[in-house]
């Protein structure tokens, strides 16, 4: 059943008539940056360090082959080579004891005066009482050492960074794609299990179906009344003085100033809106009325008065229906032999009581059918739970017109459905579902 109400309705603007919106929908996914180590600058770093330390490593193994051998050998004489070996190993150790003498000699126990290493080592010999330090210098110092930097040499990449460089990573900044929560279809997925999804959708689409005509929301204006030929309440815009903007539970409905339906702002939202259940209700009983042409269930094997019931249910204008029960209770009355008419008072007596009989066997009978239509009316609420449910899209087709895009669950498509808005007179205007496509 169309319902008729007053509209602010908008003008055919010089901006957008007739015109689809070419708006974009935002992105399904939008591209997001963020820091991550950068792995290859990492590794090049952490190569070049480790470049760094192995001429170190080569020269402590060096030193520690050559302390064996001296150490071999510190009862004979020192050979030519190893006795260069041993000069150089105490030049090495006798800076470190000129840097601090005391230091050095509490790390080297038993060790007195370099003056007799250097005497000893002129004979070619190693000093007995600098065995001590030589040892310690071999095992305490160079080996500790050189397996320290072995262990840094041989460390996964990252470890090693983070033993030698306590700072942060190098950084470098990457790129995702990430869900756009201002996207049509994650709007869709974050309300489609929620009763907010046609507001939510209605919301979206708000500025796409109000393109050149934002002013009905931000422009100035004055509210207005007028009394004749109707009574009715108005926006008056200074910017458009042509258009009066009526409003009917928040939704805009332009009119010229002779009450021409001139455009539909948008579709509000159904929490402002009843028109919305009452398309939604429209929808389901056209899908409710092919299932009963069509005979599902074989409905139309039920008795007459079921179908009367039923067809009532499913708003169809059945005269013949209503003549037909009307019919039957007077044949009752007729019918009914059970009195002797002897008089006339009698006989309008007894024809008033038939008439009550009948009259309340038809609404008995009436009850019973009643049950099984509204059986057969929730069986099919049931089949079609689903459908008309899930609103993904409203598409401005004219000043007047949308296409209303329903999907399943999954959004996949489901119906288009063509609402068409009319005027029926001045500032007055209705709508029509024009057409339904089913995918």
């Amino acid at each position: 059943m169309k319902k008729v109400f007053l509209f602010a309705l908008m003008a055919t603007a010089p901006f957008l008539a007739n015109a689809q919106s070419t708006n974009e929908d935002e992105e399904e996914f939008i591209k997001e940056s963020y820091m991550v180590i950068d792995t290859a600058k990492v590794v090049a770093e952490a190569e070049a360090y480790k470049a760094k330390l192995r001429p170190r490593i080569d020269s402590l193994d060096a030193r520690i082959e050559a302390l064996k051998e001296i150490l071999a050998h510190k009862d004979d004489k020192l050979s030519d080579e190893l006795l260069a070996k041993y000069s150089t190993i105490v030049a090495d150790m006798k800076v470190v004891y000129n840097e601090s003498p005391d230091k050095f000699a509490s790390r080297y126990k038993y060790f007195k005066d370099f003056t007799k290493i250097e005497k000893a080592m002129s004979k070619g010999k190693v000093l007995p009482e600098f065995e001590f330090a030589l040892r310690y210098n071999m095992k305490e110092e160079c080996q500790k050492e050189v397996d320290a930097l072995r262990r840094k040499v041989n460390h996964d990449n990252f470890l090693l960074y983070r033993e030698i460089e306590p700072r942060e990573y190098p950084q470098k900044e990457v790129y995702r794609l990430k869900a756009n929560p201002n996207s049509r279809a994650n709007i869709f997925i974050e309300h489609r299990d929620r009763s907010t999804l046609t507001d939510a959708i209605c919301e979206y689409d708000e500025k796409l179906l109000s393109l050149g005509w934002e002013w009905i929301k931000k422009g100035k204006h004055t509210n207005e009344t007028e009394s004749y030929p109707i009574s009715y309440e108005y926006r008056k815009y200074a910017e458009h003085p042509e258009y009066k903007v009526l409003r009917r539970n928040y939704q805009p409905i332009v009119f010229d100033k002779e009450g021409n339906l001139v455009r539909v702002a948008w579709m509000s939202s159904r929490s402002n809106n009843d028109i919305w259940d009452i398309i939604h209700k429209n929808l389901l009983i056209l899908e409710y009325r092919k299932d009963y042409e069509a005979n599902k269930y074989n409905i139309k094997s039920e008795d007459s008065d079921v179908q009367y019931a039923l067809r009532n249910r499913l708003g169809y204008t059945d005269e013949a229906s209503n003549k037909m029960m009307t019919a039957l209770a007077k044949t009752m009355a007729q019918d009914v032999s059970s009195y002797d008419a002897n008089t006339f008072k009698e006989y309008v007596t007894a024809r008033r009581a038939a008439y009550k009989s009948a009259k309340g066997y038809v609404n008995e009978m009436l009850k019973l059918a009643n049950v099984t239509a509204a059986r057969f009316y929730s069986q099919l609420e049931k089949d079609h739970e689903d459908e008309y449910k899930y609103l993904y899209k409203i598409e401005r087709l004219s000043d007047n017109s949308f296409k209303l895009h329903f999907v399943t669950y999954e959004m996949k498509p489901q119906y288009d459905v063509y609402v068409t808005y009319f005027g029926v007179a001045p500032f007055v205007c209705d709508y029509a579902i024009e057409r339904v496509v089913k995918y």
